[in-house]
């Protein structure tokens, strides 16, 4: 058997993506905590709540999903007047904050003002995308389309990181370019 298809190495390689992805990941946590943070009041919590669980239920999916889902239809309510607005974006990463604390996404307190000023700048990078997109002619859904799922996916990144799908989905990689011939 060769050294690449070793179970304990594979378990190794395995073992070491795992502690690198939790380690990147409290990393994340911690930066999302420092700066001013943000407290949401809890006026209104209850129906977003509910109308967020209702939806939910529908939908049926992992939890990681159902929040890029959500950030996906905040920003999609968004992001015509955020176009409009020619990059300026108010405080959109502490609206975004609020809402999903609000309903139920995220608890409150464990983000600051600094991890609202990253979504910003995010968001802000993928408008000037967007706007490069419709400028080579790409249709208005498409680029929306595009840009909102990736912008989604970056932002739920940010807010809640789970690198060990990353670390799992390397380690198989890693296995099946060792065992598949080339």
């Amino acid at each position: 058997m060769s050294p690449e298809n070793n179970p304990s190495s594979l378990f190794s390689m395995l073992q070491q993506q795992l502690e690198a992805a939790r380690a990147h990941d409290d990393a994340v946590r911690t930066k999302n905590t420092q700066g001013t943070v943000i407290h949401v009041p809890g006026t209104g919590k209850a129906i977003s709540s509910a109308y967020e669980q209702l939806r939910n239920a529908a939908e049926y999916t992992e939890e990681h999903l159902l929040l890029q889902r959500a950030i996906k239809r905040f920003f999609n309510r968004n992001f015509a007047f955020f176009t409009r607005r020619h990059g300026h974006m108010g405080n959109v990463g502490e609206e975004l904050i609020v809402e999903l604390t609000q309903a139920g996404y995220l608890h409150n307190g464990e983000f600051s003002s600094e991890t609202a000023a990253q979504i910003k700048h995010l968001s802000e990078q993928y408008i000037e995308t967007y706007r490069q997109l419709r400028e080579a002619r790409v249709s208005r859904e498409d680029a929306s389309d595009w840009v909102l799922s990736i912008l989604a996916v970056e932002t739920e990144g940010i807010l809640n990181p789970h690198s060990h799908h990353t670390a799992l989905a390397y380690a198989a990689y890693q296995h099946f370019m060792d065992l598949l011939p080339r």
